[in-house]
């Protein structure tokens, strides 16, 4: 309670109407109990569909190239477990069984393998980056933060989006999909 009173400056009466939850945990501010564990707010960084296409974000470890405060590194290589950091918070062990304690999800929910948290990022909505304990927001002890990744929905209306790569070695990668309403009720995306 000093800490945030005299080094973070607020109020105390602001500080105990946090904490008494009258903040919409739903919002990306989170409650007081996730915001001040480290003394100061957490911080929400959104990436949205033509942003992450724009940047060239074609993988998930690719995040931390346009998130400051983030690193993702691949000491086994590509499509191996990730040790990720989230404002100096991350775990150095490479045991395939050690959760980090950094959340990473997929429409909400998460990635328990280390060695599925990295993927291709293809036809997403958005990425939302949380710094800070997230555990009220997402249901898991995340110390450090949360990487949330939103694919995308189902238009009403026929959309087609193709990603084609070339490369050394005769590499030739195409990614396609395509939404295809059946209802007005039923949306489908292949």
């Amino acid at each position: 309670l000093n800490v945030l009173a005299n080094i973070v400056g607020k109020k105390y009466g602001q500080i105990f109407q946090e904490f008494e939850g009258n903040i919409d945990p739903r919002s990306s501010q989170g409650t007081g109990d996730v915001k001040y564990h480290l003394g100061a707010e957490g911080i929400f960084t959104g990436l949205n569909g033509k942003t992450i296409k724009d940047l060239g974000i074609t993988s998930s470890d690719r995040i931390a190239q346009y998130v400051s405060g983030v690193s993702i590194n691949l000491p086994s290589g590509q499509g191996n477990q990730p040790i990720v950091s989230i404002r100096g918070i991350g775990n150095n062990d490479f045991n395939t069984n050690n959760a980090g304690p950094n959340g990473i999800y997929s429409d909400e929910i998460y990635l328990s393998a280390p060695s599925s948290q990295t993927f291709l990022t293809f036809d997403l909505d958005r990425i939302e980056v949380l710094k800070g304990p997230q555990g009220t927001l997402f249901g898991r002890n995340t110390i450090g933060g949360a990487i949330s990744i939103v694919t995308h929905t189902p238009g009403e209306e026929r959309r087609f989006a193709a990603m084609a790569t070339t490369g050394s070695y005769q590499r030739r990668d195409v990614s396609l999909t395509a939404d295809l309403p059946i209802s007005d009720t039923l949306l489908t995306s292949i």
